[in-house]
């Protein structure tokens, strides 16, 4: 297991495979709704680094409307 902060390189491409990551669930039509650090998995295959995007028991259809207000991790909520 790595410890320690990602050089800006493997930042710069880990940022990007989550962007990447998001796009494609948005493309599909869903939000992911509870988007933190916990639910961002980084795994090593050989020498390359995948980002997998994890727990989508908040996520909902674009579109639909959310029972019951603001729904994710507090600290991690956009104000708005």
């Amino acid at each position: 297991a790595r410890k320690g902060r990602l050089k800006l390189p493997a930042l710069e491409r880990t940022v990007a495979e989550i962007l990447r990551a998001l796009e494609d669930v948005h493309s599909s039509g869903f939000v992911h709704g509870d988007l933190k650090p916990g639910n961002l998995f980084l795994s090593r295959t050989g020498r390359k680094d995948t980002v997998k995007l994890m727990d989508f028991g908040l996520a909902v259809s674009e579109g639909e409307p959310q029972a019951g207000g603001a729904q994710g991790t507090a600290v991690y909520a956009a104000p708005e």
